[in-house]
């Protein structure tokens, strides 16, 4: 059985509707920062580049972290 692990940087914004939108980075560096995170978010916020069917995103929510531990039970060929 093959087992594999993955980590995700999740990053979670509020949008100007009230509703959270998602990105997820797959493989983020080693050792980030709340900081570096936190500046990364708010430089997305100002820059005002993404429209989630027309809404601008507006703050920050959150930001976490996921890790992903596949194992393989069935193989196919």
């Amino acid at each position: 059985m093959a087992v594999t692990q993955t980590q995700n940087l999740v990053l979670r914004f509020q949008c100007a509707d009230g509703k959270l939108v998602s990105f997820t980075v797959p493989n983020p560096k080693e050792g980030l920062t709340q900081a570096q995170v936190t500046a990364a978010m708010n430089a997305i916020v100002a820059a005002n580049i993404f429209d989630i069917n027309g809404v601008a995103i507006t703050a920050v929510a959150e930001a976490y972290i996921t890790d992903l531990t596949k194992t393989d039970v069935v193989e196919l060929l």
